[in-house]
């Protein structure tokens, strides 16, 4: 995945989904390709964490989950911001 302009060749798919001054994401690849079974028990767990108040030691979570979790926090909190009206 990159950032770049939906004017750039090679780019199949780009986001509808860009906070102010920052570039859309851009995809070389159908995004669907990027989503598995793996992705949408991440984003179950991700939800119930996050339901369930959050907490416990990542330090212990495989890496493949927390960098699930920290890419999903951050475009939690990108959204949240957006949709009220912050940078």
């Amino acid at each position: 995945m990159e950032h770049e302009s939906a004017e750039r060749p090679g780019v199949v798919w780009v986001s509808s989904f860009a906070l102010q001054g920052e570039s859309r994401l851009a995809l070389s690849e159908c995004p669907v390709s990027f989503i598995g079974g793996e992705s949408v028990s991440f984003i179950e767990d991700f939800m119930a964490h996050v339901a369930g108040g959050g907490g416990g030691d990542p330090r212990g979570w495989p890496a493949r989950r927390a960098d699930a979790f920290t890419v999903l926090h951050t475009e939690m909190k990108k959204q949240e911001r957006e949709e009220h009206g912050e940078r």
